[in-house]
């Protein structure tokens, strides 16, 4: 049997967004920054690449920011290696211009 290229597109598609959903939700139940080897934990990976792409995307770039911000480095504790903590991007606060 054989499965059509559109099949394995969607799948990869579904697999991504759903995985970004679980580490959204990860984050939403923290209340701070985490590493990316924590959250890998948290969902019970133990490949650092199952999260690591997903939260890059999130966080975007400047001129199209994610809903997740890095943050301030730490040194991690298992590694001693710097790395880098990330937390959900605080909603962008409504101006008085904008309530007019």
């Amino acid at each position: 049997m054989t499965v059509h290229a559109n099949s394995i597109i969607a799948w990869h598609r579904l697999d991504k967004e759903s995985r970004l959903a679980r580490i959204l939700a990860v984050y939403r139940t923290s209340s701070c920054p985490l590493t990316d080897r924590e959250v890998a934990e948290r969902l019970g990976f133990t490949d650092m690449n199952a999260v690591r792409p997903r939260i890059t995307e999130a966080i975007g770039d400047d001129l199209n920011p994610g809903p997740l911000r890095e943050c301030p480095s730490i040194i991690c504790p298992r590694t001693k290696h710097r790395v880098r903590t990330v937390s959900l991007r605080l909603p962008v606060q409504m101006t008085l211009a904008d309530a007019l």
